[in-house]
């Protein structure tokens, strides 16, 4: 006689993963993104409805995605009335293969949103000059705008550097070229200066009138004083190979000459030296130590 058949165990059934909401995906993304401060603002073009309200954020290590869940490079999310969080990944291969430019990317879906949300039949091109041309003028290149986001963000870099130069100002004047010492003098001097040179000297407070190639000289004779945080971010100290060190250095030097010769050498300019110039800038804002960039990107 067989033996009795043994009843199926009962399934136990496995817990299940809620699906993740879209605020949990946003807060997700802000928990592994920096702002780009540079995009945030009103966005909106006459005849095309309320303008947006933008809060951008450059995410790390969480790719984006849509509302399907398909990857993408940029996504604009609404918010409450015609607010809206655009969320860019950048390690998209948009950007790290074809180096497309963020923000251009970033003000096309602003235009397509502008598109789709008021059933505009305008061409995606022409919103997409409108909103550069009227909501983001100072992105431009060409005439004095990227002279003059080169000259505010020398004055940034002095400001940074100070403290540092202020521990032993005289030393550190003794690196700059006599040319330099000239010209940071001269520009003392027109400027009103109404304080005594000498006491300038000691105290440091010639970095504010020195020209961006004695900022270079300095960076370049004493990286020490000024990477690994101090003024910009890049290591050099904690890196044991002497060619390592010196590339960092380099790095920084020509980012930084780039910047100086902008704000400071009016001459005319090729489309590809402008826009290598204005990334120049973008980097060196972006290698500002914390505490010393004031736009937020951390």
């Amino acid at each position: 006689m067989p033996p009795p058949a043994t009843a199926a165990p009962t399934p136990v059934p496995q817990p299940t993963t809620p699906a993740e909401s879209e605020d949990d995906r946003r807060a997700r993304w802000r928990e592994a993104a920096v702002p780009l401060t540079d995009l945030e603002g009103k966005f909106g073009l006459r005849g095309e409805g309320a303008a947006l309200e933008v809060k951008a954020w450059l995410v790390h290590g969480a790719p984006v995605t849509n509302a399907d869940k398909v990857g993408v490079p940029v996504y604009v999310a609404a918010g409450r009335g015609s607010a809206v969080e655009v969320f860019i990944d950048g390690e998209h291969k948009v950007f790290t293969d074809f180096a497309v430019d963020t923000r251009d990317l970033v003000v096309v879906e602003l235009a397509e949103y502008l598109r789709v949300r008021n059933r505009s039949m305008r061409p995606l091109s022409s919103m997409f000059y409108d909103l550069k041309e009227q909501c983001l003028p100072d992105h431009k290149i060409a005439g004095p705008f990227l002279t003059d986001h080169a000259t505010r963000l020398l004055s940034r870099v002095r400001e940074a550097m100070q403290p540092v130069v202020a521990g032993n100002a005289t030393g550190y004047w003794s690196l700059v070229a006599p040319d330099d010492q000239a010209a940071t003098e001269r520009r003392f001097a027109l400027e009103g200066g109404y304080t005594s040179w000498d006491d300038l000297i000691a105290t440091g407070g010639w970095v504010d009138f020195a020209p961006g190639s004695a900022l270079v000289r300095l960076v370049n004779a004493r990286p020490e004083s000024f990477l690994d945080g101090r003024v910009f971010r890049s290591a050099h100290q904690s890196l044991s190979d002497p060619e390592a060190r010196k590339v960092a250095v380099e790095r920084i030097v020509d980012l930084l000459g780039d910047v100086a010769v902008l704000a400071e050498r009016q001459v005319r300019r090729s489309p590809e030296e402008l826009q290598r110039g204005r990334l120049s800038c973008r980097i060196i804002e972006l290698e500002l130590a914390l505490g010393t960039d004031e736009q937020g990107l951390q």
